[in-house]
């Protein structure tokens, strides 16, 4: 049951976390907090069960970079220009596939990791979005 909650969660988040973007222009801090989250009912769920699931982490990371690509996608129907929408697709998808990822394993060592793995995802987003992510 907790996974169908993680993939539906991953689903509906860039549309959660747009609103408050708005606000406060902190995309990279939000998306990775949110992915935290993610990442720890995923540990909390595989130590109860003794289960591996890492898998659906992956899947969690596709489905949020899909939901935000098609989120943006009005962005590029309002510019007349969906040149690009593949290229952000394909790297959306690996940026919150590896920012998910060096979180889980951040997780998984412990608390002082954790926030290791956090800041790191944070400062790869934040460089994604501001040196990559610019071109979209």
């Amino acid at each position: 049951m907790i996974i169908v909650l993680v993939l539906i969660f991953s689903l509906f988040g860039p549309f959660f976390l747009l609103p408050l973007e708005q606000f406060l222009p902190w995309p990279h801090i939000f998306e990775e907090l949110f992915k935290l989250i993610v990442v720890v009912f995923l540990v909390r769920a595989e130590n109860q069960n003794k289960k591996n699931y890492f898998i659906y982490l992956i899947l969690a990371a596709a489905i949020f970079s899909t939901s935000e690509s098609i989120l943006y996608l009005m962005n590029f129907f309002l510019l007349w220009n969906i040149d690009n929408l593949f290229s952000r697709l394909i790297l959306t998808s690996l940026l919150h596939l590896t920012t998910s990822i060096i979180i889980y394993f951040g997780v998984k060592s412990g608390k002082g990791r954790t926030l290791f793995a956090l800041l790191f995802a944070i400062v790869i987003h934040y460089l994604y979005n501001t040196k990559i992510a610019v071109f979209f």
